[in-house]
């Protein structure tokens, strides 16, 4: 899960003008971040740009499995891809997800 960054198993993250790109998993979930678990995650000021998930879920980012995640403060999910489900943002699994002023 992740290649680029993976938070689970109750942890809270707080992702402050971050950029998280051009990573890529085969059979996997969530190229650029993978969220799972019961964890919690606040993305502000943020880019999600450029990830890819071959034959797995979301190329950007991938919430799963009792887990937050707010986007805000013109967080950007911009051009990543996947094969299966979600290019940009998969959610599933009893998981919130506000979008509070995102650009994407």
């Amino acid at each position: 899960m992740g290649d680029g960054l993976s938070i689970g198993g109750y942890a809270s993250a707080n992702l402050v003008d971050c950029t998280v790109s051009e990573n890529s998993v085969v059979n996997r979930s969530g190229g650029g971040l993978s969220v799972f678990g019961g964890a919690q995650v606040r993305m502000s000021g943020s880019n999600v740009r450029g990830n890819i998930a071959r034959n797995g879920l979301s190329g950007g980012l991938a919430v799963f499995d009792n887990v937050r995640c707010e986007l805000s403060n013109n967080t950007r999910v911009r051009h990543n891809e996947a094969t299966t489900f979600g290019g940009g943002l998969f959610a599933a699994n009893n998981t919130l997800v506000s979008v509070v002023y995102a650009d994407g």
